[in-house]
């Protein structure tokens, strides 16, 4: 009996991982008018980007449905094997309720649906840690359990460009967007019970990345833990996110790093040029 890491791709895992991990990756869709596009299959994140900067209506999302996630469970229980499907936080998508849905259709005491409460890097985490307690030859129950543990210790910290995105897509309210919109200020957005919410900002990107640095020196990272770090089409950021990190912060040049290009599901609320990191706290 093999256990079977399910997740979705706000994640932001790139498919090319997905054999390297043993992983599956089921897709939220993105959709301009009428068209139809699954990110990393028929639409890079490249494209995406330039498309969003000309769009005159905000691209629409869509989760993952539980016919999907039924059909994934089915395939990897009739091989016998065992299920732990980590997802998009409930608190911004339909996608968890989606697996959950088709979890309770199946009634299988081998099919374990964890909220992982986070999204982009911050879900990564989850999902690497998942593999890393597979490899290891933990049963699948306790790598549910110890996820929902877990979760409650990862933090995300976003750098975005601007709060436009986020507000028209209904993730912020509009007084929290009216920040954005001041010259020169950049916003910081993390994940707290499951949901968006707007922790700080600074006046340029420098005094943005200064208010991650602190952040990150008044927390106890569990160095047995990777981290990671991400962009959305603006890998020149995440480089100088890192290259700030292990100036400011002690023995952070020994943490394990994993760099991820954020894609269309997230970027659609969060827009180019933002830049994030995520850890797990001690």
């Amino acid at each position: 009996m093999a256990i079977k890491i399910i997740t979705d791709n706000v994640s932001d895992i790139a498919l090319e991982r997905q054999k390297e991990l043993d992983i599956e990756i089921l897709p939220l869709k993105v959709h301009f008018g009428s068209e139809e596009f699954i990110p990393g299959v028929n639409l890079s994140d490249e494209t995406f980007y330039a498309r969003l900067a000309t769009a005159k209506e905000l691209p629409k999302t869509s989760q993952v449905p539980p016919e999907e996630f039924k059909t994934a469970f089915e395939r990897h229980l009739a091989n016998g094997d065992q299920v732990v499907c980590i997802t998009i936080s409930a608190g911004i998508s339909g996608t968890y309720q989606s697996a959950m849905i088709a979890a309770q259709d199946l009634q299988s005491e081998d099919v374990f649906v964890v909220n992982s409460e986070n999204a982009t890097i911050g879900q990564a985490l989850l999902v690497f840690e998942a593999v890393k307690m597979r490899d290891q030859g933990l049963p699948a129950r306790e790598i549910a359990q110890t996820l929902e543990t877990e979760k409650k210790k990862v933090s995300l910290l976003v750098v975005l460009d601007t709060l436009k995105y986020l507000h028209k897509g209904g993730r912020l309210p509009l007084t929290a967007a009216v920040i954005g919109e001041v010259l020169g200020i950049k916003p910081i957005v993390t994940m707290i019970h499951g949901e968006i919410k707007l922790i700080g900002k600074g006046r340029g990107r420098e005094k943005a990345q200064e208010f991650i640095y602190n952040q990150i020196k008044n927390a106890k990272i569990d160095k047995s833990k990777l981290v990671t770090i991400g962009h959305t089409n603006a890998a020149h950021l995440m480089k100088t996110l890192e290259e700030g990190l292990l100036q400011h912060i002690e023995d952070f040049v020994q943490l394990r790093l994993e760099r991820l290009s954020v894609g269309p599901i997230i970027g659609t609320y969060g827009g180019a040029n933002c830049f994030a990191v995520a850890y797990v706290r001690a």
